[in-house]
């Protein structure tokens, strides 16, 4: 799954890391790298996994960077600048596990920056994974529904298209859909 529209949004997140993104957009990547080492240097463990996304380019080597991503693993926490950056590590086949598992954390950290976040594209994007399925997690139609129903709630247009399938005509989506990210928040 392609998450790079993904990139721009800044639902919450740690200061530095919009600057991070739009410094890679403009091709500034010394200059990224540097404003992501005085994150890392400040406390931010999420700058340190962005680092550990660098690699060699910011002096960071493929076991150091499984080390980092797997030390930040155990402490996301309510973290939505951490939760996004291990999904981005994950994707890039980063961390100390087996393929499968990293994609199945790359889920569990997208899901969990959408429910943090409430950022529309990432809700709809975790809805199309489990519709899909992916390496690891077996697609389920159910989840992906409820899924599609918060993203319609938030107001996602194609969401919404694809929720009215199942809906009676005339009824409203409502936010506190069963599906809805409050729920998901308990979970």
């Amino acid at each position: 799954m392609s998450t790079s529209h993904l990139e721009h949004r800044a639902f919450n997140m740690e200061a530095w890391w919009g600057l991070v993104v739009h410094l890679m957009a403009s091709g500034k990547h010394g200059e990224a790298i540097l404003v992501t080492q005085r994150a890392a240097e400040a406390g931010s463990v999420a700058a340190r996994v962005r680092l550990a996304m660098f690699g060699e380019e910011a002096g960071v080597s493929d076991g150091e960077a499984g080390r980092i991503v797997e030390a930040a693993e155990r402490i996301a926490g309510d973290d939505v600048t951490l939760h996004w950056a291990l999904r981005g590590a994950h994707e890039l086949l980063l961390g100390e596990c087996d393929y499968e598992e990293k994609s199945r954390r790359v889920l569990r950290h997208l899901e969990a920056y959408a429910v943090l976040s409430e950022d529309v594209q990432a809700v709809f994007a975790v809805a199309m994974n489990y519709l899909a399925g992916r390496i690891g997690v077996p697609g389920d139609h159910a989840v992906a529904l409820d899924w599609l129903y918060c993203a319609a709630a938030l107001g996602h247009e194609r969401a919404q298209e694809m929720v009215s399938w199942h809906v009676a005509p005339g009824a409203s989506i409502e936010r506190n859909h069963p599906g809805a990210l409050r729920r998901s928040r308990r979970t």
